[in-house]
């Protein structure tokens, strides 16, 4: 009996959200990692960065659930 496309689909689902979670944080690794030389760049100190690198991960932590649920509505 061949699997349904939904359930082939739900298979899969682990896979991608562990992937996203993953790509999350290696985005959030790298930008910690260079925080310092994009302050020199800037020409500001490293504190004042990390304040836009909190709302950028706060930013995350709300459009990544919400982002889910207009995917199921739509």
């Amino acid at each position: 009996m061949s699997a349904t496309p939904a359930k082939s689909r739900s298979h899969w689902l682990p896979f991608i959200v562990a992937a996203t979670f993953f790509m999350e944080y290696l985005d959030t690794t790298i930008i910690a990692t260079a925080l310092p030389q994009m302050a020199r760049d800037f020409h500001v100190g490293p504190n004042e960065l990390s304040l836009g690198m909190t709302a950028y991960m706060l930013t995350l932590a709300v459009f990544i659930p919400v982002s889910g649920w207009v995917a199921d509505r739509v």
